[in-house]
Formats: structure tokens, sequence, C-alpha cells
């Protein structure tokens, strides 16, 4: 028996810490528990009469009847393009050789077809005298992204969204792996946080990491609505059909005449990525509405001292700490619509003109130190932002630049932001949340939030281990005041883990779970920890839930096949394992799985030709792997038995 046990130990450690931290990176739930204060589009005593819920969206064909003009502009707006079906598009990125296609990446190679309008892309390895070894074609429905910069490719199937591991760099013009792309098959989840970004409007199903109410899209791409709010009650008023109540004006929200606060919010929504960002407690996915102040709906954390000048996704915070906007007065604070044009993006000859007004509306009076001369030596057009600006290799999406906002007056000028007394929170605490300064007092449901998002963060790598106490601390205190809190629950459970607290943590998902029957990430949690603790006949039920709610993870059947291969349950352990070559055709140790599954039913032929694979695909422990094989195939070797074969 040492030989199957062996085998399925080192996959299940192998298995353990990927698992989670995947699940960590690419699944927070969308919601919060049911139990809240106020909802603020009910509490709202402003003046907009469209930030309630029960104020309809009527999308942009309705918009276009009086604003055709604003509506067609913005249609080649990056923003207006932000998500659209492949099939609705006749000019696509090329496909040549020249353009990188194929492409080897993340282990594999790649390859996009496009056919009759549809496209595919391959993943796929060839053996050394160019056979093929694997083929794996998805099949690619809706671009994510203007193409601007970037476009990357989302597939659908049964409501469940999946990202797609190439992307097109429109800058350099060539395909290459997704940003941020991990080493895991079946392709990455694209749960609701990610497509709030780029869809018009989606319904997450409660619990899972990426699967939607049917139809997935409620319009694909981002929609006049989106900073405007719900246009029902404008477009009612308008053709007559409902007395306005109040002020005409304000049935529809212009951003614009906002104060800065709430005007900067309808952009942060999206434009202002943040470490982590936590839907709050009792919010839904889609709740927010234009003309509220954002963090009643999100709790947006960032870094304290954020100097990655690079990242093209912290603009907003990079603008913060710039001169001009602390300079500028709360009358008329610099902000993203001070320089962008929302409807519309100024053409390429435009451009120059176009930002260098912009920064004329402030600097008319107190112009540029260097002569006009000077200036146009290094620009013939005087481009403001070519110097106070200057574009940037970014760091978290390969092959684009960014501009710099924190606009320095010297392109290698360091920002240094004026003092500030020490947080609340101990300063070992490295993000705060950004709508509130450090020194600031957390109310709490703010510590909750924070608590909640260290959690994430700690799993994530991104702040101290020595954080978990403090985090568990904060969840603590939420829990007591409301303990039907599933995602705090969830997120007490990961930290637990972090202070190797085992027994704790899964009494923790228990919880959670208690609570949210349909949790993914807790279902997974738990069903790590017991396959850790041994619990093996516990670990099998959570892998077998886990897989119901999400048949197309890898993971998931991986640890089926272990759990299952474990127990000698050869035939299952086949079946989960085939699955999961099925969506993970470069991962040896799945295929070694299936190679053992076979040898134990009796089918040689067939472990023979998975092995064969194995082999072709050449991984960095082949060796061990050939020895593996050897000691299965050629009789016990010293100090080793071969498991009995199930009867």
């Amino acid at each position: 028996m040492r030989g199957a046990r062996r085998v399925v130990v080192v996959l299940i450690l192998g298995l353990a810490g990927g698992v989670f931290l995947f699940f960590r990176l690419f699944f927070s739930p969308a919601t919060g528990d049911s139990r809240s204060s106020a909802d603020p589009r009910l509490s709202y005593a402003g003046p907009h009469q469209n930030v309630r819920p029960d104020v309809a969206y009527v999308g942009d064909e309705a918009c276009s009847v009086c604003h055709a003009k604003e509506t067609a502009t913005f249609r080649e707006h990056p923003m207006g393009r932000s998500l659209f079906p492949l099939a609705s598009v006749t000019e696509r990125p090329p496909i040549d050789v020249a353009h990188h296609n194929p492409f080897t990446a993340l282990g594999e190679s790649h390859r996009i077809e496009q056919a009759d309008g549809r496209t595919w892309h391959h993943q796929f390895q060839k053996s050394a005298d160019d056979r093929t070894i694997y083929d794996v074609a998805t099949e690619v429905k809706y671009a994510i992204g203007s193409g601007t910069h970037a476009q990357s490719y989302l597939w659908e199937q049964d409501g469940y969204v999946q990202q797609s591991p190439i992307t097109w760099y429109a800058e350099r013009r060539i395909w290459d792996a997704s940003p941020g792309w991990l080493e895991v098959g079946g392709g990455r989840p694209a749960e609701g946080r990610c497509l709030f970004c780029h869809a018009n409007r989606v319904e997450p199903m409660p619990g899972y990491a990426n699967r939607f109410v049917a139809p997935v899209f409620r319009g694909s791409t981002i929609g006049c609505e989106r900073c405007h709010g719900p246009g029902a009650k404008h477009v009612a008023v308008r053709m007559g059909d409902e007395a306005a109540g109040g002020d005409e004006e304000f049935t529809i929200v212009n951003p614009g005449k906002l104060p800065w606060r709430l005007r900067d919010a309808v952009c942060h929504q999206c434009h202002l990525e943040a470490e982590t960002r936590i839907v709050k407690r009792g919010r839904e996915l889609f709740d927010y509405r234009p003309g509220l102040p954002l963090e009643a709906f999100w709790t947006l954390v960032v870094q304290t001292d954020n100097d990655d000048i690079r990242r093209i996704l912290s603009h907003p915070e990079q603008l913060e700490r710039s001169r001009c906007f602390r300079a500028s007065t709360d009358a008329n604070k610099l902000g993203c619509i001070s320089c962008h044009d929302p409807h519309v993006k100024p053409d390429a000859n435009q451009r120059v003109a176009h930002f260098r007004q912009a920064c004329l509306n402030c600097h008319v009076d107190h112009g540029c130190s260097l002569p006009a001369a000077e200036r146009r030596r290094q620009n013939v057009e005087d481009s403001c932002f070519e110097c106070h600006m200057p574009k940037r290799q970014t760091s978290d999406v390969p092959h684009v630049a960014g501009t710099d906002h924190r606009i320095p007056r010297r392109a290698d000028q360091t920002i240094t932001l004026p003092q500030t007394p020490p947080p609340a929170l101990p300063d070992v605490i490295p993000v705060r949340l950004f709508h509130r300064q450090p020194g600031e007092t957390l109310t709490a449901e703010e510590r909750r939030d924070l608590g909640v998002a260290l959690a994430e963060l700690l799993t994530m790598n991104k702040v101290p281990t020595t954080l978990a106490g403090k985090t568990l601390e904060l969840i603590d205190e939420a829990l007591q005041t409301v303990p039907d809190d599933a995602a705090a629950w969830d997120a007490k459970a990961s930290a637990l883990q972090q202070l190797n607290r085992t027994d704790e943590a899964l009494a923790a998902y228990r919880e959670a779970l208690r609570l949210e029957p349909n949790r993914e990430s807790s279902v997974v949690g738990a069903g790590l920890l017991t396959l850790r603790a041994g619990r093996r006949d516990d670990a099998l039920q959570f892998w077998k839930r886990a897989l119901e709610l999400n048949p197309w993870r890898p993971l998931h059947h991986g640890s089926l096949a272990i759990l299952y291969a474990g127990r000698q349950q050869w035939r299952q352990a086949q079946e989960a394992s085939e699955a999961w070559v099925r969506l993970e055709p470069a991962n040896t140790e799945a295929r070694r799985v299936l190679t053992l599954c076979w040898l134990r039913l009796g089918e040689r032929p067939s472990a023979t030709k998975e092995f064969a694979v194995m082999e072709a695909l050449k991984p960095a422990n082949l060796t061990s792997l050939q020895a593996w094989w050897n000691a299965e195939t050629q009789g016990p070797a010293p100090g080793y038995r071969l498991p009995e074969r199930p009867k």
C-alpha cells in the first residue's frame, strides 16, 4: 500500500497550498450577510430622484433617443467597448506568426484560430519530433477590454464564465499570456468583481465563484447608466409619462455637477482597483448608484504609502499624491473628468491639444517655467504630458505602458506626501481604507471590512503573516455584534489557518456553510482542512459538494481523484483524474494519478499509453517519474510493496 499512499500524500501536499491560494486570489464573495445598516439608496435625502432601488434601468437605446451624439461617440470610447460578443465584430487582431501566434508561455503552447466568425483558443504541446501530444480547443465568445492597451477573452458554459489564458496586447501588437496568470488549467474564473468593471450588468448566483444568472450579460459593454444612474424616471418624465416630482434636472445624475468626492466616486467604482475591494455587508454587487458615496457600497483597501508608480490600476491613488490635486480647492478639485472626457476620446491628432488645454484650465497664469522655444525643441507639439506625465512600463499588466498620474514637475521627481499622524490601528498594517486617511477612527463596520480584507490579503501574501492575530481580533469583534455574517466566518477561518489553528478554522468554515450552504470558498477551505487533518471521509463529502458547485475547476476533480485513490476506489479515481486531465492537460501529476488508476484496474495498455504522454511532456521530475513507473511495473523495489488491486 505504501506506493499508492506515497503518491496520494505528495499530491495532497502539492494541491493543498495551491487550491486555497487560488480561491483567495480569484474568488471572494460578491455579497455579504443579509443583515446590515439601512440601505443608503433608501435613506438618501438629496435631490436626485433615481438613486432608489425601485428606479429601473432602461439601456443605452433609450438614452440615444435624445442623446444620439453622446451615445454614438461613447460607443467609440474605450469605456464604451469594455465587453462585447466576438460575433458582433468584423475587425479582429491579426493572428499570423508575425504577431506571436502561436506562442509559448505558462509551460505550454497557445494558438488562436478563427473561422466563420468564430474564435478558438488552443492549448497544446508537441513532442521533440513535432507530434502533437495534446491539443485542447476552447471557443471564446466575448472580448473584454477595448483593445486600446490590451484585450482578453471569455468563454461561458451553463452560466460559468472563465477567462482564457490568451490576451492581445495592442501596443506591442502581439499575443501573449493574460496578465497575472497562474499555472492553472480550465481557464481563470471571471468572478463578479472582475465583470463589474467590464460588463454592463451581471447577477452572480449567491455563493458561486463565477456562475451567473442567465442571461449572463444584461447588455454587454459599460453603458450610460453606469455613470448617470438608472434612467427610467428620467425617460418617463421627458416622454411626458410621469411628473418630475421635483426639479426635472435631478431625475438623472450629471456627475460633473456633483461635489468632487461624489463625482470622483463615479470613476473610482471601476478605475480604482485597490489591493482588494469588498462589497459591504448587506449590499449587492450592482447596488451602487451615482450620486451616493461609493464607500457606502464598497470598501476599497489600498496601500498606506503606494510607491509603485508603474501600476496602471492605481491612477486615482497616484493622482491624489500629485501637487495639482492637493493644491486644488474643494470648489475646483482636480479629478478624472478635469482632463478626461468620458463621452469622447480625442483622436490621435487632437490628443496633445486636448490635454494641453486641460492643463491650461488651471495653469494659464502660472504655466511652464521653460521658454516655449525650449519646450518645442523637446516636443514639437509642446505637449505638457510628455514631460509631466511620462509613460512607464506597467508592473501589473505586461506589454503595456501607463502614464504617471502623480504629475511630477520632472520625470525623475520623488513625490513626498505631507506628514500624517499615526493610524488609529497599529502602524504595522500597511493598508488603509481609501476613503479614510491614516489616523482617522474607523467605525465598527469599517473595522469588520478591514478584517475581512486583511484575511484575503494574508493568503495573497500582500501583508505580513504577523497580522493574522490582528485580523482575527477585528473579525471576532464584528462577529460579537453580528454573529450570522457568513463572509466574516469565512475570513475568520482563513485567519485561523494562518495561525495553524486547524480545528477552529474548520469550525468557522462549517458555521459559514450553515449560514450559506452554497459558499464555494468555504466548501473548498473545509475540504482542504479535513484533507490535511486526515479526515478523509469528511474531505470526500466536501470535495463532492465543491464539484457540484463548480464542475469546471480542475482542482475539484484533482482532489476527488486523490481521495478516491487513497481509498482504493480506482474506478471513481480514474473518472475523476480523466476529468482533471481534460481540464489541465499539462499537469503530469494528474496524469500520474490516472496512470496509477489504469494499473490498479488491470488496464496495462491504457497505463502505458498515459505514461508515454508523461514522458513526451518532459517534466522537470521525469527521472523520478520513470523510477516510479519502473517500481510499479517491474516488481517490488526494496522496501516497496505494491498495493492490492481492488476486488
